[in-house]
């Protein structure tokens, strides 16, 4: 079996989960949420979760956002960044590694893909 890759530094961890705590905006507005694809009140989706019991309402806000970061594919970019920081050769510097991954995947996500 081959050698297990190293975990992510701290601080690329760190900086991927701001990333996704400031991609998950919770706003007062019920109307707010369908206002784009990339954006969530978690505030309703839980009170919807709760209405339609699909989880228990202990777990509901965690389950609201792992479903946010499941389906907008944020464990795929994560993994991809893991990727590009431990594949050698190593950078000394991780972070301009790792943004250029992460702003490659939301240019991909604003940019609609043309298909013919």
């Amino acid at each position: 079996s081959s050698p297990e890759s190293p975990p992510p530094p701290p601080a690329v961890v760190e900086l991927l989960g701001a990333l996704v705590a400031s991609s998950v905006r919770t706003s007062s507005s019920a109307s707010a949420q369908y206002a784009a694809a990339t954006e969530l009140d978690v505030g309703e989706a839980v009170k919807e979760s709760r209405t339609r019991r699909t989880v228990p309402p202990a777990v509901a806000q965690p389950a609201v956002c792992m479903q946010y970061a499941v389906a907008h594919r944020l464990d795929d970019a994560l993994a991809e960044v893991h990727r590009a920081v431990t594949t050698p050769p190593v950078p000394l510097n991780p972070f301009p590694c790792a943004l250029r991954v992460i702003r490659a995947r939301a240019t991909a996500a604003e940019v609609p893909s043309v298909r013919q």
